[in-house]
């Protein structure tokens, strides 16, 4: 098997490793060699999904044992020299081995839309795209908020205190979610003022330094107009009727 680059994105963070015995530079970027491998790549694993098996601490991977991620974890697998796209997918599971150090991951291709029944979305009130995604069209760093994690006054595992949340409208982030810079994320239950709440506590918190707070959405067309003024994007259909007129009248 070649050298394969594997470029990590979780949220605004970016990790670059190198399945190489040494460290590879290319432009400005430096590709960490560490001691991951995949399974061979085939027309099938391609459209499917493929496995990496890598140390249970590489990061942001080995936050799965505390969490399971509100975003993605994505995936890129790039060809060295060549630098083309092997593979793009999302880890949709991670088991790990403690005993002797070594995770897999399962990663889901994301060529896998081709394979699926259409049309896909689903006809209701409510936006059936993922918020912020091309579809969506909403700018993802026009609606988040940056923190230091050590200004945060934390009143509970899962309640947090920063002055400047209170710089946003109460429930702004509300159905949102944070990032740390280790990879971990989490979905966020509520929020007023300068109090934010989350759905379950922070595993990497005392290693992260800064945390990403994004605004959240409740699908609804009203949001989507007076939050995110993307009215236009809104991929529900608000007029159809609550009621069946055939079955229960007009």
């Amino acid at each position: 098997m070649g050298v394969n680059l594997y470029q990590i994105n979780v949220g605004p963070n970016e990790w670059q490793y190198t399945s190489g015995e040494f460290d590879v530079v290319t432009a400005s970027t430096t590709w960490t060699a560490v001691p991951l491998k995949r399974e061979d790549l085939s027309y099938d694993l391609k459209a499917t999904g493929m496995s990496l098996t890598l140390p249970t601490d590489l990061a942001p991977f080995d936050t799965w044992k505390y969490n399971v991620p509100s975003i993605p974890i994505e995936v890129t697998v790039l060809d060295y020299p060549s630098m083309g796209v092997k593979f793009k997918g999302r880890v949709t599971g991670i088991s790990y081995d403690a005993e002797k150090g070594i995770a897999t991951a399962k990663v889901g291709s994301t060529d896998t839309i081709a394979n699926t029944t259409t049309p896909s979305r689903t006809f209701g009130t409510s936006c059936s795209f993922e918020l912020y995604s091309a579809d969506c069209g909403v700018n993802i760093d026009a609606h988040k908020l940056v923190l230091n994690v050590g200004d945060i006054s934390w009143q509970s595992p899962t309640i947090m205190k920063h002055s400047n949340l209170s710089g946003h409208a109460s429930g702004a982030f509300r159905n949102g979610f944070l990032v740390l810079d280790t990879g971990e994320s989490q979905f966020v239950t509520n929020h007023v003022g300068d109090t934010l709440y989350i759905l379950s506590a922070l595993g990497t918190l005392d290693s992260a330094t800064t945390m990403s707070i994004y605004y959240g959405c409740n699908k609804s067309s009203g949001t989507c107009a007076g939050k995110f003024g993307n009215l236009p994007n809104f991929g529900g259909f608000p007029m159809i009727p609550s009621q069946n007129p055939v079955t229960e009248g007009f």
